[in-house]
Parts: C-alpha cells; structure tokens; sequence
C-alpha cells in the first residue's frame, strides 16, 4: 500500500566482487563530496558517482586511463596505477577559469529565450519511441507507524474470554509493529520495451525483495497476522460478507488459503506499475512530468551559472512557480550547442505539497504527499540523441486510516464479529534507476515480447551483515549489480 547508496574500498573483500574497486570523488577546494560525476573507463564503458560521491569501477573495463568529469569542473585523467597510489579518492578542481571565460567574453543570456531554444529542440534531442532501455532500479520504502490499534468489538457466537483472548494478542501485535520499522528493499534488473509513451512491455529478468533483519514483515503480513488471530474464532468453511460503514467491501469472502496465487499477481502488476511510473519521469513528451518545468505559464526562470563540461558550454536555469499548478523549484542544465537538458535538479518548492486528501471524519482517511525531491542525468549516445543515464527520486508521506469493519456470515444466523482498526504513520520512499543500456527496437521485436506471468525474484528476511550491509552503501552501479552475482 505505501510502496512506493558511502564507503571506501566497498566490498573488495569479498570474493564475490572481487574485479570492483570502489573510491570517492571529492572537491579539491573544499574536500567536499561530488555527485553525480561521469567516470568513463574505456570507449565505450563508464560509471556514475552516487549522489555521496562514492563509485564504484569494474577493473574488466578500464583500459589505460581512466577520465573524471562533472558540471562546473576541470576534467581529471588518471592511471589505474595513480588512482590506487591515491587511495581510490579523486580531487576535481573548480573550472574557474573557463566560468571567468564565458563571462569576460559574453553578454549574459536570457533563460526565457534558453527555454524556448529547449523546447523547439525537444524532438531533435530526446527520442521515446521504439527503444528497449535496460537498467537496475532500487526501491528502498521505510515505513514508521505512530498509532496502530486492533480490536474485535462485538462478536456473536464468541465467548467473551476468547475475544478478550484474541484483542490480547491483536494488542501485542500492533505494539511489536509500532516498536520498530518496516524497511523494505527491492532491487530489479529490467529491459523496459518502447513502442510510445502509452505503450511499453516490462521485462523483469531478475531481482532481490529484502526486508530489514530486525522487521521481518511487510503490511501484507501485518494484514495476515491479525487475520490469522481472528480467524481462529470463525468458521473458515463459510463465506462472509465484509462491511464498512455503508460499504460493502466484498459480497463472498472465503476465509481459505487460496489467495497467495492473486497476492502474487498484485505484486507483479504493482512492481510493474511502479517501474513503468519511474521511467516516465525520464521522458520529455506533452504533459509528462519533466515536460512542465519547460512550460512557461506555469514557471519563472533565472539565469543562475554557466560552466564548461567536456569542452560542452552549460547553462544553469533556475525553475520557481509561477501559478498555482506548479509545485516545484530547481534547476535545468543546458548543453548550449544542442540546447538539450542534459541534468534536472527539483524538489517541492518552500511551502508546497503533493497530492493531499482529508476524508477523516468522512471515511476515516487522510493522506498528503509532503516532500518530493530528485534529479535526472541525460547521457548523449551515438546517434546524439539524449537517453537516460541516471534517476533518483525520493518522496516523503504522511498517512491515517481508521476502519469499523463488520464479518458476516453468510448463513441465516448472520453470525457477526465487528472488528475496528486504526493505522497512522509517515511512509519515505526513495527509487533510483541506473540505466545500462539503450537501443533501437523494432515493431516486430516489441510485439514478439511477452509480458511476464511471475516476479523472477527472491525474499529474503534475514541478511548477513558483510554482504547487505555492503550494499547498502554501495554506489548505485555497484549496489545493483550484485543482483548478477
């Protein structure tokens, strides 16, 4: 329901991963660290620092020199051999000289006519039909409850020191839940096929669902236990009829295990909605999600910097609302020779919120979306066109649900158990993508690809520390691609 990487020398003890290295990408001015840095190993290979400046390399893909850049830096080559002399930390030095450059030599630009150069090139830079992207996708979801009650009111055909017995045990429960959090982890390597922005075909070719050792439940168990401790004192060879309020929830509910077949198809078609709604955060196409901070009756931009990267000339535009509609502040950076945004920095802007709804005394439901916050890294491939390379977004949630539930047995006698809940908590989720991949797709080729039936995925309750521990701080390339092994 509420689904929705910084270490030196990560892992290089373990067998396992024993072709990376990993180090750290750092200001030599302020010795702070970078994001974000594009670090190319070979002609055709290279990484991404994380957003810590930690990266991690793959010693199969270097080749003699090994090249640093990022915004607003000089670019550094190194050797292998001097970067291991360095203890794997890599200083970029501030391209001060080129920003002096630009600005001795140059009349300030204007952002409204950058802005409109971006989006009369829209369709020349960035393409979103027939391709297949492949890429490692980490959802990290960290649930926190503040209430969390059960309780079986009334129930016909129960004894009274049973239902005592079994609030007991509801009690118990929802104190265990509330003591800690739900931390969940899901870690997927995926081929996404394109044919247009309505239509695309997921495949997930594998994947690790992890739950934090000391919380070894999800909500879905959360649902099962207090079900379970209910159903102890009903009869599991009838049906019941399920009721909130004035609501019918379900006319024929069978208490029998039979519904670990459709849970399963649930969370394939949520984690394949899920991936779907990431991805299209990296799409430029009418009305998306990236399309309106170009839209300029909803946005004000300034003019903020201006820098060289990789001998590319990049302007820093600031984004703020303009009307009621728009949500978010941040910047566009824009190679000026292909006026394409080649990185967007974004988070809700000071006082704003997402999607808010208060039917508490109504429905016994609440929720607002009170912080949402990213950035997106364009890559120029081959044929220059612009393709993913690198997406994180991270969102924070409040939630409050209160429900009287009503089981009644489908019989003459009604048998009735009237059980309330209440739930209420923040939710933070955090999605990254790391793209590997982008290619040319075919008409035939999409059609030919068939959606999956199962989740090519393992559970896994109980981590060892030297290995999940690892991970978690690992870069996002490395972090994902430890799935492989």
């Amino acid at each position: 329901m509420f689904y929705k990487l910084t270490c030196i020398l990560l892992l290089i003890s373990l067998p396992n991963f024993s072709q990376n290295i990993t180090g750290l990408v750092v200001d030599d001015v302020t010795g702070e660290p970078i994001p974000f840095v594009t670090i190319k190993t070979g002609t055709y290979t290279g990484e991404i620092s994380n957003n810590n400046g930690n990266f991690s390399i793959n010693l199969e893909t270097v080749t003699d020199n090994i090249t640093f850049s990022c915004v607003g830096y000089e670019n550094k080559t190194i050797t292998f051999k001097n970067l291991k002399v360095s203890d794997f930390i890599v200083k970029l030095t501030p391209d001060i000289t080129q920003l002096d450059d630009v600005y001795i030599s140059n009349k300030r630009p204007n952002a409204n006519k950058i802005i409109a150069a971006v989006r009369k090139n829209l369709s020349h830079n960035y393409d979103n039909t027939l391709k297949t992207h492949e890429f490692f996708t980490r959802n990290t979801n960290i649930t926190n409850f503040k209430k969390l009650t059960f309780k079986i009111e009334k129930a016909s055909q129960i004894k009274s020191k049973n239902i005592a017995a079994a609030n007991t045990n509801l009690n118990a429960l929802a104190k265990s839940v509330k003591s800690r959090n739900i931390i969940q982890f899901e870690d997927f390597q995926v081929k996404l096929h394109v044919l247009d922005k309505d239509s695309t075909k997921l495949q997930i070719l594998k994947g690790t669902i992890f739950f934090e050792a000391d919380n070894a439940f999800s909500i879905d168990q959360i649902q099962d236990k207090a079900q379970n401790i209910i159903l102890k004192y009903l009869d599991t060879t009838k049906t019941y009829k399920l009721k909130s309020g004035l609501f019918k929830i379900e006319d024929s509910l069978s208490l029998k295990s039979k519904k670990n077949n459709k849970r399963k198809a649930d969370e394939l078609t949520n984690i394949n909605r899920e991936i779907r709604n990431n991805f299209s955060h990296s799409s430029f196409y009418e009305n998306s999600f990236l399309n309106n901070f170009l839209n300029t009756k909803s946005y004000t931009y300034t003019y903020n910097d201006a820098f060289y990267k990789t001998n590319d000339l990049i302007h820093a535009i600031k984004f703020a609302p303009k009307s009621r509609k728009a949500k978010y502040t941040g910047t566009l950076y824009i190679n000026d020779a292909t006026y394409a945004v080649t990185r967007v920095d974004y988070s809700f802007d000071e006082n704003q919120h997402g999607q808010k709804l208060n039917f508490k005394l109504l429905l016994g439901f609440k929720y607002s979306e009170d912080a949402s916050y990213g950035t997106i890294i364009f890559e120029k491939d081959s044929s220059a066109i612009y393709q993913p390379k690198y997406l994180n977004h991270s969102s924070g949630n409040y939630f409050y649900i209160k429900r009287d539930i009503k089981v009644i047995e489908n019989s003459e006698s009604k048998n009735k158990v009237n059980f309330s809940f209440k739930l209420e908590g923040t939710n933070t989720n955090k999605t990254e993508l790391l793209f590997t991949k982008n290619s040319n797709l075919n008409l035939q080729k999409f059609e030919n690809v068939s959606p999956d039936k199962i989740i090519p995925s393992k559970r896994v309750f109980k981590r060892e520390n030297t290995v999940w521990d690892s991970k978690q701080n690992a870069t996002p390339n490395l972090l994902l691609k430890t799935l492989e092994n």
